[in-house]
């Protein structure tokens, strides 16, 4: 299963908004800086805006800046707000989207690990992913 690069990069423009929590950041220097062209940095930075996590700040000195501190959102609003409601099958929030809801034998896996996914997110502040920590290695 492959998660859409919207999401990846939601992920990056928000820890770097939260690097630089005490001054705003242009589209132009997030794109610059996390190698993501600046249309898909401003339609990022569009739909977290309306998520009501990240503000415009006009000026000279102006960008996108978090609408609070980083420690306060959670990697579930950031996903949520750049892809939709994480929902792995239509049918685990719509019943009624398919005939067999009631003798389907993989449901109930697909409940838990989509719970499971949401939990995770929800358990996950921003902050604790913006702060600069030793680099995991897989050996």
């Amino acid at each position: 299963m492959k998660l859409p690069m919207t999401i990846d990069y939601g992920l990056r423009i928000a820890i770097a908004l939260a690097r630089e929590y005490s001054r705003p950041v242009s589209a132009r220097e997030l794109a610059r800086q996390e190698q993501i062209s600046k249309k898909y940095v401003e339609m990022i930075l569009g739909d977290l805006r309306r998520a009501g996590l990240v503000s415009a700040v006009r000026g000279i000195s102006g960008g996108y800046a978090l609408s609070k501190p980083p420690e306060k959102i959670l990697l579930v609003d950031i996903v949520e707000a750049v892809s939709g409601r994480i929902s792995l099958f239509n049918c685990l929030d719509n019943p009624g989207s398919c005939s067999r809801i009631n003798d389907c034998p993989a449901r109930g896996i697909w409940l838990k690990v989509q719970k499971a996914i949401k939990n995770i997110l929800a358990g996950q502040n921003l902050g604790s992913l913006a702060r600069p920590k030793p680099v995991d290695y897989i050996i």
